[in-house]
């Protein structure tokens, strides 16, 4: 009798089928899954950011926006004052943040040419797009002068 332990049923060809089948069945569920990420990652490569938003044009405060793909999710925090960008907190989320600190330099230069057009971060092309647009929705929260 074959088996585990004592007692254990035998192995069947039918059990052996069923087994295998479960396995196909979670290792294609893997990998739909996957593919639902990566074309996540794609179409936040793909984003348009709109460089037309002039924080010049907006009143001074503080402002929060947020955005969020495969997992991960980026709140930016920003402050206006005098027609400028004068800060910008961000917070991210996810099983990856830690490694998302790449794209941190990003949040420097916006400050620094108080603008959304920057280069994004070499290597990290889908957080820099993800923390961008979370600025972009920050600033899209703030009013005209």
């Amino acid at each position: 009798m074959s088996g585990t332990g004592a007692g254990a049923a035998p192995r069947t060809p039918w059990r052996r089928a069923r087994s295998a089948a479960f396995i196909t069945v979670g290792a294609l569920a893997l990998s739909l899954a996957s593919c639902a990420g990566l074309a996540e990652q794609e179409a936040t490569r793909a984003l348009e950011i709109d460089l037309a938003i002039d924080p010049t044009a907006l009143r001074d405060g503080v402002y929060s926006g947020a955005y969020a793909y495969s997992g991960l999710s980026y709140t930016a925090t920003v402050t206006l004052s005098g027609g400028r960008i004068a800060d910008i907190v961000l917070d991210s989320t996810g099983p990856e943040a830690p490694r998302e600190a790449w794209a941190l330099p990003l949040v420097p230069r916006v400050i620094a040419e108080n603008s959304l057009d920057v280069e994004v971060v070499a290597g990290a092309t889908t957080s820099s797009k993800a923390i961008l647009k979370a600025i972009e929705n920050a600033l899209r929260k703030a009013p005209l002068r």
